[in-house]
């Protein structure tokens, strides 16, 4: 734990690097994932400016890769559809 005249001047030390790269004005939320302090405020800012986009499941992907190892003659293929946000994985015999 650092004390709050600490974590004010590492605030500001933050704030002041990060305007260096031109990023003004940001939100600024101190998170302790192993104690699980402030994830709530995290997700709520990263829902805040980020909105989770509507998702059309009927959607067809327009984006396919195939992936192969050549071990067993199998690949995997995955289908993303951005529209969608979702992605489909299946394996592939050739």
């Amino acid at each position: 734990m650092v004390s709050y005249d600490q974590a004010s001047q590492n605030q500001s030390k933050i704030l002041s690097f990060l305007e260096s790269f031109g990023y003004k004005d940001v939100p600024l939320i101190p998170v302790s994932a192993q104690k699980k302090l402030n994830i709530d405020a995290l997700i709520e800012a990263i829902e805040t400016t980020i909105p989770t986009p509507i998702r059309d499941m009927t959607a067809k992907p327009f984006m396919q890769v195939l992936r192969s190892f050549d071990v067993n003659k199998q690949a995997l293929l995955w289908r993303a559809s951005p529209a969608a946000s979702s992605v489909e994985v299946s394996r592939v015999d050739y």
